[in-house]
């Protein structure tokens, strides 16, 4: 049975993975590609639209403000003298978030080309992000954007009869935090071994052991299916025996 750990980064993953390893604890590293999504909340439209729609509210300043960053295109020799103006403008704070914003308003408004940058129109289009949760972005009337983020990541996968009884994990923990959860589950599994040595016992004992206390700190709470889970993993690797809703220490 698999004890998954967590995702994490590709160099991450490779070291937790190479100390599990160390203490005798088999590993399998799985890649994917990790996908998060999130909103983003935009103000949107032609700079005398915008003006006019949010003139009583507190956008108008930011409105204002992205529009005298984009009119430092004007007359600019190139995209480099366009990032330097707007550098000297903000003081070089968030200057690439900042530029980030300003090259999309750059793109949908038609002024750039490879190095060249054209003059911005007499009334562009305005669009940067807006912080709002849902209530006050549809009061605000902003645009939406679903954005998606992809990137590598890899799931690390821990043998759990390997972990059983294995006094290393503990010292391996206070290294990497990310493996206490298997040592959470190889402590259950070493509390059913606990009650099972009391004698050959019935299965169904063994999953009404729903919840388990560890000091005065931890509690687990423990599914049947978890628990049935762990009980296999316990026969696999020839620390018990089940036969006919049994269950027994393997001698």
């Amino acid at each position: 049975m698999k004890v998954k750990i967590g995702s994490f980064d590709v160099m991450f993953s490779n070291e937790l993975a190479k100390a599990l390893k160390s203490i005798g604890i088999g590993v399998e590293v799985r890649r994917c590609i990790h996908l998060d999504f999130y909103p983003v909340y935009f103000v949107e439209g032609r700079f005398s639209e915008l003006r006019n729609k949010y003139e009583e509210t507190e956008l108008i300043e930011e409105i204002k403000r992205w529009k005298s960053y984009l009119d430092l295109a004007k007359d600019a020799d190139s995209v480099e003298e366009f990032e330097r103006r707007v550098i000297e403008r903000i003081g070089g704070n968030d200057k690439d978030v900042t530029l980030g914003i300003l090259y999309d308003m750059l793109e949908v408004n038609g002024m750039i080309e490879k190095d060249k940058i054209r003059n911005p129109p007499e009334d562009p289009i305005i669009r940067f992000p807006c912080e709002a949760d849902e209530d006050r972005a549809k009061k605000l009337d902003l645009k939406r954007r679903l954005i998606v983020a992809t990137d590598v990541s890899c799931e690390v996968f821990a043998d759990l009869g390997d972990a059983i009884l294995n006094e290393r994990l503990v010292k391996l923990c206070e290294d990497y935090a990310d493996a206490i959860g298997l040592l959470m589950v190889a402590n259950v599994a070493e509390a059913v071994l606990e009650r099972i040595t009391e004698g050959k016992i019935d299965v169904d004992e063994i999953l009404s052991m729903r919840r388990l206390e560890f000091g005065k700190s931890i509690e687990i709470n423990v599914s049947s299916e978890a628990l049935k889970a762990i009980l296999d993993a316990l026969e696999r690797a020839g620390f018990v025996r089940i036969r006919r809703g049994k269950v027994s220490i393997k001698g």
